[in-house]
């Protein structure tokens, strides 16, 4: 595993952010965290490995070291490929804060495969799940939806919503071929859909 160049800072102001509402942060990679004001916290994609050019390159220094996370609720796969389903930076994660683990099965194969929990010791549960499925994680409702990424067998995306804020992560989508019924071209969004955000 790759060391942090950042400490744990960023950790910390996550644990210490009280959102109004919904407050997102990147990463790099693919990689999210979002939390809400009920202080529900998910990991989306979060890869903190170095990479694996020309494949997988890391344009910002490895945010923290997995170990050190002390608060989550789920972390979201979002496809099977390393910089998505990442044993040496997902596992420790979910050992240390018992989170939840959810991903379309051939994420949940390469979990398998490479023996999660009896490595990282998990207690979690490992949730397969599906297009057109909806998930409640603490306050966060989450949306199962298609994604369009050519290169995996099984791409999701995800829709979460909370409190009349909607954040999406479509994964690696083909810009060219993904879907336009939540965004396009970007990736992720945090849009108000309140009449009041509007005034």
């Amino acid at each position: 595993m790759s060391q942090s160049d950042w400490g744990d800072w960023l950790l910390r102001e996550i644990e210490s952010t009280t959102p109004e509402d919904l407050t997102v942060w990147y990463l790099g990679c693919n990689g999210f965290v979002v939390k809400a004001s009920d202080d529900t916290t998910v990991f989306i994609d979060p890869y903190l490995g170095t990479g694996d050019p020309p494949r997988t390159v890391r344009m910002i220094p490895v945010p923290f070291d997995p170990t050190a996370v002390r608060a989550a609720d789920a972390v979201l796969a979002t496809h099977e490929h390393t910089d998505h389903v990442h044993g040496p930076s997902q596992g420790p994660l979910l050992s240390a804060t018992g989170a939840n683990f959810y991903a379309p099965d051939d994420s949940l194969a390469v979990v398998e495969n490479e023996s999660w929990q009896e490595k990282y010791q998990l207690e979690g549960d490992f949730v397969e799940v599906n297009e057109g499925d909806t998930i409640e994680i603490g306050g966060l409702t989450v949306h199962v939806e298609p994604a369009n990424d050519p290169d995996a067998t099984h791409p999701v995306s995800y829709v979460i919503e909370y409190d009349g804020w909607t954040f999406f992560h479509g994964g690696m989508p083909d810009r060219e071929q993904h879907s336009r019924r939540w965004v396009q071209p970007t990736t992720s969004i945090l849009v108000p859909s309140r009449s009041e955000a509007s005034e």
